[in-house]
């Protein structure tokens, strides 16, 4: 029985159900054994959300304070789960060249690949399984392909071409699959 890593871009995850799935509500429990089922001769070491808390700014209006009280709750919650870990980067604010605000996400891509490159050096799995789309994950799924490690990639109808060929399993995210993980 080799051992699985389970490596889960939250971002991503989040916009699949919200696009794709009307933002049904999954149960994070089943996920992890869900997947286990999907890769034959597996058994999960350990799952990783990855993802970041939200904006909040100094002072924080009542809504950020809110929002971010939330989502600490629900990060607690999983951090809870048997074998599961909740690993955050920054939510940073940018303005684009009109002015305009927006969030970007940051060192979250670099954990998730530092994270399957530590597991994969030190032989410790046989097995990953990213939950993502970003083609930033590319040369750490390569060099754990080369420490003897197979890739499933599990899927929306978004992802990065680059991801998707260097995977050395790919499934599609479907209904089927999010019916029998729903909360």
């Amino acid at each position: 029985m080799d051992e699985l890593v389970i490596l889960i871009d939250g971002g991503y995850l989040d916009e699949t159900l919200k696009g794709e799935f009307n933002r049904v509500k999954i149960d994070y429990r089943k996920l992890p054994q869900k997947i286990e089922s999907m890769i034959p001769s597996s058994k999960v070491l350990r799952t990783y959300y990855f993802h970041c808390l939200p904006y909040m700014d100094k002072p924080p209006t009542q809504e950020q304070s809110e929002r971010y009280s939330k989502r600490q709750q629900f990060y607690a919650t999983l951090g809870n789960f048997p074998r599961f870990e909740v690993v955050t980067g920054i939510l940073a604010k940018r303005y684009d060249e009109n002015g305009q605000i927006y969030f970007e996400q940051k060192r979250v891509d670099m954990l998730l690949g530092l994270k399957a490159v530590h597991f994969s050096a030190k032989g410790k799995i046989g097995h990953i399984a990213l939950l993502a789309g970003d083609s930033d994950y590319v040369p750490a799924i390569k060099l754990a392909k080369e420490d003897g490690v197979d890739v499933f990639l599990f899927h929306g109808q978004s992802y990065h071409h680059e991801l998707w060929q260097n995977s050395d399993v790919r499934i599609k995210i479907d209904k089927a699959f999010i019916d029998s993980i729903l909360f």
